[in-house]
């Protein structure tokens, strides 16, 4: 049947239509990650081993799995989302993101995902059981009653007021991680105390690396100073020049020291939720 299936599909030129859904999530990915759509990490088609399965399911434009209605002739209803950190794209953070929003019923046209070997499908109340593969991606797959309904306003990119405190931990020292320079990045137990104060906290510490980083700068400039005047140049262009880029630099540091305790000091007093609460909020 497969096989029959493909034939006739490569016959008719391969004519294939995205569902609305999987077309918006490849679409928004895309645009959220794009050294991943760069590489190619997001699309609508698959592979011969999936047009040539036995049982074609979601990701073929002639699959018999379709929910809860038969799946319309030419339809792709599934897409992959490869797990690829190096390029953005954190797969343990989208599934466990994904899987609370599916939860909450902000995802009403997924109709399963798989990732990590397990499988978490609408039809069996979102409950973890045992799948295969799916270990470098995460599967997904839209109802059929979806087709034409796209994920409207709701972002597939965590974030916002719904995200999970745990996720919310979980981004905000991936994030200090990535200022560090940290490789690999570790992220610890989750602390006490309310998302706000965790983000004060985090924002305090990347702060202090800051100020240390300018003030080395600040050292490199002296030096070049110093070495200039060593040199006994008669150019009196050059050390006004230096004297310039010394006198930016202190404005610029001031600057961003006092604007970043600022943001601490915002939120330490209620500051995230006036943002929250203001006209357009902080967007999605």
């Amino acid at each position: 049947m497969a096989v029959l299936a493909y034939s006739r599909w490569l016959a008719l030129g391969k004519p294939l239509q995205p569902a609305q859904p999987v077309r918006d999530i490849v679409g928004r990915l895309s645009a959220a990650y794009p050294r991943a759509a760069a590489a190619y990490q997001f699309s609508w088609f698959s592979n011969d081993d999936h047009y040539l399965a036995d049982y074609p399911q979601d990701h073929t434009p002639f699959s018999v799995d379709g929910w809860p209605h038969p799946a319309p002739q030419w339809w792709v209803c599934a897409t992959d989302v490869m797990h690829r950190p190096d390029l953005g794209v954190d797969c343990h953070v989208l599934a466990r993101y994904w899987l609370a929003e599916a939860r909450a019923g902000r995802m009403p046209w997924l109709k399963y995902m798989i990732w990590q070997a397990t499988i978490y499908d609408v039809r069996y109340g979102w409950r973890a059981q045992p799948s295969a593969g799916h270990f470098d991606h995460i599967h997904l797959s839209t109802r059929t009653d979806f087709l034409d309904r796209g994920l409207g306003t709701w972002s597939p990119i965590p974030g916002g007021d719904e995200m999970d405190p745990q996720l919310e931990h979980d981004l905000a020292w991936r994030t200090l991680g990535i200022a560090r320079g940290d490789s690999p990045i570790v992220i610890p137990a989750r602390p006490g105390g309310t998302p706000e104060q965790r983000i004060v906290n985090a924002t305090a510490d990347r702060l202090a690396r800051l100020e240390t980083n300018l003030a080395n700068i600040s050292q490199g400039i002296a030096g070049l100073a110093e070495a200039v005047a060593a040199i006994g140049t008669d150019n009196p262009d050059l050390v006004t020049l230096m004297a310039h880029i010394q006198e930016a630099l202190n404005a610029q540091t001031a600057a961003v020291v006092t604007s970043t305790a600022d943001v601490v000091v915002g939120f330490g007093e209620g500051g995230a939720a006036a943002v929250r609460q203001r006209p357009g909020g902080l967007g999605r």
